[in-house]
């Protein structure tokens, strides 16, 4: 007793815990230190505050990573993104602290660092486990431990021991789970390491606890508790405290418990941990629950819940769930107890943690016979002693098979034998079978209840899938409401301006304007029906049409994009009438989508075919069908049952570049349905997509109101909106080409971006045109051009690929680019400036800024040229802009020096050797040095020259014939033109 009274006076009149010297020791050394060192010690800082100050930690791994990124440190960015990942997952951040991990064993990988890989597995098991994800955890412990033990890493031994003795003692092997936390404390108790030894003894602590040896748990726990107020560690003195709490409560001393539980509590707000404060909560409110006090219970488990609830499912919801459905139950409240208690079964199942699943049974079976409902209770009560005797069942096995062993072991086969013996008896026979059936029975209801369990938690994920999508969808259909009032603004001056002017250039950029607004009012319509569908209001207008004039017409109006595209429309209809009943407006607006999708996905020369099977037409089939197929991309098999989902993005189109809003696909099925006919897709990626559309004939299946008498006029405002999906292409029109101007390379895939592009730099540049990043990359390392401007999102390889791939190659390593994308995030541009691109430009821009960062870069360049230009001695460390041109200039230089005194040796040999064209050696020195091959051959022979005259190694004559000139006077004449000097004079 005089020990708790002591422990209590520690706690209320000592201050809890003192800043450490460690911290204030880091904090100097981070005044002097820089670079990768002021990365570590940044680290060290945040690791030093994890226990007692988590805002500080952050602030301080916030600064590691920055840093670590910045110089590319990625051993610096795992141990920030680790610690990160735990500051996140104390707060239950659940998502943001996976991003940080994720990303850390990423990095750890791609750098083969076993070490860092096994830190990161070991953290990621951290956060898994306090999400309640046990399975998943008990695999990143597995594949921590391999590496440490296949390694011989000490600490991280240590650690995924401890972490076993978790998983093992929550899943009941307590014996065993004390094993492993004191293996791994005999590690740390060998490297001197107090506060992991600590916390191994409050884990030991706890275990005793759950094993009901209450004696020995106080004690691990109490000397835990001092060694981590001594070592300064408030978070896991936090849980010593909880512990202890706990402890006292099963020993019926609650006079005591709620001091631990409330100066827990406030440990677990100061240092912000998450599940800390869900557990003080969660026996607070039990507490108040078992003194009588509901309503006090009721407000702290609900806090526990909400707070629960928000950051999504965790390792404390079964327990809180269960408090709170006790406490409604002894309140008298049964509806929520029940709410509540079918809740604690849910996730007690979810977590396979059969002591939870016996106590709500049990809970529930009180419920239910408070509600008078027996049969449910009755239910309830069966199987709660099925589940209790699965667990005497278990131990009972588990017993008996360490019983054999020990027998065996020490060769006691005669005890064993009776044991046999006995279990062969006829009394044994006739209760097996019994049991057996019995067995049985209560084995045929755990697995209907489990597949009961298991069906009803799909309906709910469907639902709340399908609440998701009509969330998104009201949202869309309330925001285009509002667009098309703009845009009818914005569509009604283009075209009176349009018909007013006269000058080509403004018709063409009036247009153009005209197509993409015309693009967007297609986007908001398809948006509108998808509401319209989802709400009911959408509704057919049937009537008789001949449809293959209506196919044939729609399929045209993409015809000027075939030919722009060189893709080869091809028709086939089988005969030239099938009269059938459909809505003309909605079949159009389905044979649009999918041409569109066709033609997006189809590359240059390929092919795009619509088949429609008239056999309808003879009377031999009751449906016809529509095929749109294309030679494009192709999808891959585990998105095809996805791409008719509202919003969805096959992977392959993001890899390929292709951008889209998964509206068009999801429309069209919905007006199949709406015909009451099937979609059908079958393809192969790199082979192209066929997509099936069948429909019935008749009109026995559309409703008496929506068959009409006559066919509606077609509404020619629809025929716009099919030719605004296509291409328009005007004459270039360029003329004569200024050689004199630098080269610029366009490297976009939309055909209206790259004309406008051009209008902008068309007067100071010379144009080269790519449409899509594999011919960008093509184009400039046979052109080498003076400037790249090129997109980011483009099929086959997209901007990021076209910067990494020229800036690594010797030929074009040089060339500036600026990548322009719609992706505005600080994450997008900097991945877009980690592949070494010169410069960053959001859509929409402005012309005259990305005219202005052109301009800068060609000017910065030439300005490099000029300052090396006559230099005596070329360096290039000093003239080059990257590891790669510098690398290239040496080469060239080694190769001159090398054939200094050859005469013959000229530009075609000096190109061999360096392994280019010689107009590609001729673009990259003129843009590095600005001189042309023959000029930087003639330059190195003058400098060397200079060097052998100053040192008067020989005559000028003698000295001309050694540096390759032919002729002394042809000597003389350059080194004057080079230096303002005779050869002489220099002697002289």
């Amino acid at each position: 007793m005089r020990s708790i009274l002591i422990l209590i006076c520690i706690l209320y009149n000592l201050p809890l815990f003192g800043q450490s010297s460690q911290a204030s020791d880091l904090e100097q050394q981070l005044k002097t230190k820089k670079d990768t060192a002021k990365a570590n010690v940044l680290n060290q800082l945040s690791q030093s505050f994890l226990s007692k100050d988590l805002e500080k930690a952050q602030v301080y791994a916030q600064d590691a990573l920055t840093l670590s990124e910045k110089l590319n440190y990625p051993e610096g960015e795992i141990k920030s993104r680790g610690y990160l990942g735990y500051i996140f997952q104390r707060r239950g951040e659940f998502s943001t602290s996976r991003d940080h991990i994720q990303k850390a064993i990423g990095t750890a990988k791609r750098l083969e660092n076993r070490k860092l890989l096994s830190q990161s597995y070991s953290t990621m098991f951290g956060l898994l486990y306090a999400m309640g994800q046990y399975d998943s955890a008990s695999v990143y412990v597995d594949r921590s431990l391999e590496i440490a033990k296949a390694d011989n890493f000490p600490l991280l031994k240590a650690r995924g021991n401890s972490n076993l003795g978790i998983v093992t003692g929550t899943q009941g092997n307590h014996l065993v789970a004390v094993e492993y936390f004191v293996a791994a404390m005999k590690v740390y108790e060998a490297l001197g390491d107090e506060a992991n030894m600590a916390i191994e003894m409050m884990r030991i602590g706890h275990t005793f606890e759950l094993a009901g040896n209450y004696d020995d748990a106080l004690k691990y726990l109490l000397e835990a508790y001092a060694t981590q107020i001594k070592i300064d560690d408030k978070r896991n003195a936090g849980w010593s405290l909880i512990n202890i709490g706990v402890t006292y409560s099963r020993m019926d001393n609650d006079s005591l418990n709620m001091v631990y539980y409330l100066k827990a509590l406030d440990i677990a707000k100061e240092v912000t941990d998450q599940r800390l404060m869900l557990t003080c909560l969660d026996n607070i409110g039990g507490w108040y629950s078992l003194h009588n006090d509901f309503k006090k219970a009721n407000e702290y488990l609900q806090e526990a819940y909400q707070i629960s609830e928000n950051s999504g499912y965790n390792s404390r919801t079964v327990y809180i769930t269960g408090n709170l459905a006790e406490n409604y139950y002894l309140s008298g409240n049964f509806e929520k107890a029940e709410e509540f208690g079918l809740k604690h079964l849910e996730f007690a199942i979810k977590d396979k943690d059969i002591s939870e699943q016996k106590v709500a049974y049990y809970l529930l079976s009180q419920i239910y016979t408070a509600q008078k409902d027996f049969q449910k209770a009755h239910h309830a009560l069966a199987e709660y002693v099925q589940v209790n005797d699965s667990i005497f069942s278990h131990e009972k096995s588990q017993q008996i098979e360490e019983l054999r062993t020990a027998y065996e072991t020490e060769k006691k086969e005669q005890e064993i034998e009776v044991l046999e013996q006995q279990k062969q008896s006829s009394d044994f026979k006739r209760n097996s079978f019994l049991v057996g059936g019995v067995f049985l029975i209560a084995l045929l209801a755990l697995l209907y209840n489990q597949q009961r369990l298991k069906t009803k938690k799909n309906r709910l994920l469907l639902e709340k899938e399908q609440e998701v999508d009509q969330m998104k969808s009201k949202f869309f259909a309330n925001i285009s409401h509002e667009f098309r009032t703009p845009l009818t603004l914005i569509l009604g001056p283009i075209e009176t301006m349009q018909s007013e002017t006269g000058d080509q250039k403004v018709k063409y950029n009036l247009e153009v304007m005209k197509k993409n607004a015309n693009k967007l009012l297609k986007l908001i319509n398809q948006l509108l029906d998808l509401s319209k569908l989802e709400a009911g209001k959408f509704k057919l207008k049937v009537a008789e049409e001949d449809i293959i004039p209506v196919v044939r017409g729609v399929a045209m109006a993409f015809h000027s994009l075939a030919e722009l595209k060189e893709i080869d429309l091809q028709i086939r209809t089988g005969s030239d009438h099938l009269k059938v009943f459909v809505d003309r407006e909605k079949f159009e607006i389905m044979l649009v989508n999918l041409l569109s999708n066709a033609f997006k996905f189809t590359p240059q020369n390929g092919t795009v075919k619509v088949l429609v099977d008239t056999n309808a037409a003879d009377g031999r089939a009751n449906s016809y069908t529509i095929t749109v197929s294309d030679t494009g991309v192709g999808i891959p098999e585990k998105d095809i049952a996805q791409i008719f989902n509202r919003f969805y993005q096959s992977s392959n189109d993001e890899e390929n570049g292709y951008d889209g809003t998964g509206i068009g696909l999801a429309l069209t099925k919905e007006l199949v349905d709406l015909h009451k006919g099937t979609i059908k897709v079958t393809s192969r990626v790199g082979f192209g997509t066929d997509i099936t559309i069948t429909l019935p004939v008749g009109k026995e299946h559309f409703k008496a109101a929506e068959v009409l008498s006559t066919a509606p006029i077609p509404n020619k405002g629809h025929e716009k909106l099919i030719n605004a999906l296509t291409e328009i292409d005007f004459p270039d029109g360029d003329g004569e080409v200024d050689r004199s101007k630098p080269l610029l390379l366009l490297v976009e895939d939309n055909i209206d971006v790259m004309h406008y592009l051009k209008d902008v730099f068309q007067g100071e540049y010379q144009i080269l045109q790519a449409c899509d990043g594999e011919l960008g990359i093509a184009m400039a390392q046979e052109h080498i051009p003076d400037l790249i401007i090129s997109d980011v999102m483009m099929p086959k390889k997209d901007g990021y690929a076209v910067c990494k791939t020229l800036k690594q190659d010797e030929k074009t390593s040089h060339i500036p680019i600026i990548l322009l994308t719609a992706k505005a995030s600080l994450e997008d541009k900097m991945e877009g400036l980690e592949t070494h691109a010169d410069d960053y430009m959001t859509k929409p821009f402005v012309p005259k800024e990305l005219m202005l960062k052109a301009n800068n870069l060609i000017a910065s360049r030439k300005k490099l040229r000029e300052k090396y230009k006559h230099e005596a001695v070329l360096r290039p460390s000093d003239i080059a802009v990257n590891s790669v041109d510098e690398a290239f200039l040496e080469k060239t230089i080694k190769v001159v020096e090398e054939n200094m005194a050859n005469e013959q040796f000229n530009v075609e040999q000096l190109a061999i050797a360096i392994g280019m064209s010689r107009s590609q050696l001729h673009r990259k020195l003129k843009a590095l040095l600005d001189q042309s091959p023959n000029q930087l051959i003639r330059t190195f022979r003058l400098q060397r020259a200079h060097d052998l005259l100053k040192q008067n190694a020989a005559t000028s004559s003698e000295i001309a014939y050694q540096v390759g000139f032919g002729s002394p006077s042809y000597f003389t004449k350059c080194f004057h033109e080079q230096y303002g000097y005779t050869p002489s004079e220099i002697q002289k």
